[in-house]
């Protein structure tokens, strides 16, 4: 099933410039995924205000960050003729995690106490689609990152749901509705990719 996640691509060549630059300044990609948690708690915070531009700029820096962290680790191993880090590869799932909870934890705040609950399984539920794919990686597969709502689905739904929010003064019921589809949606991925390893 085809999703935004197919966009990486041509996100990657529009980095491009950025990964030589940083090739050439031998900036370690630990900076990138810092970076990523930092622009994913940005991003939780401006949605707290309602600010769906901030929102929006925050989760594509974040996007940019989760994007370059890992091409920068394998052009630097490439360069160096080296095998992949696992502890690369640990940092780069944590920082993602991190980020995650970080830009919907925004949706905790602005949620009440009525909908605090739905905000808070949401979060937890988002992750689900990752483990799978890590389960698979166990098992010796390549790690899953396709859709149908998968990290960059979670990003733009998350810009969508504060525009919403922001626009209809509505702001209680959205996030309430925002939640419900991410866990849908979150649960729907992790199913696919599940049957996925398991056809492999």
């Amino acid at each position: 099933m085809k999703s935004l996640y197919s966009l990486k691509p041509w996100f990657s060549r529009l980095l491009k410039p950025v990964l030589k630059a940083s090739i050439r300044a031998k900036i370690s990609p630990d900076v990138y995924t810092l970076l990523n948690v930092v622009f994913g708690a940005l991003a939780g915070l401006a949605a707290t205000w309602l600010n769906g531009w901030l929102v929006l700029l925050f989760v594509l820096l974040r996007l940019a960050c989760a994007n370059l962290d890992g091409a920068l680790a394998r052009a630097l191993q490439a360069l160096n003729d080296s095998p992949p880090k696992k502890s690369g590869f640990t940092k780069n799932e944590i920082g993602d995690r991190l980020a995650d909870f970080g830009m919907l934890f925004g949706f905790f705040y602005l949620a009440g106490q009525k909908y605090s609950l739905t905000v808070l399984l949401a979060i937890l539920v988002a992750a689900v689609p990752t483990v799978i794919s890590l389960i698979g990686v166990s098992k010796g597969l390549a790690r899953i990152n396709s859709g149908p709502f998968g990290k960059t689905e979670r990003c733009f739904a998350t810009v969508l749901i504060v525009f919403i929010a922001g626009i209809t003064s509505q702001v209680e019921q959205t996030v309430y509705i925002g939640s419900i589809v991410i866990i849908v949606g979150s649960l729907i991925t992790a199913w696919s990719r599940y049957l996925k390893i398991i056809k492999s």
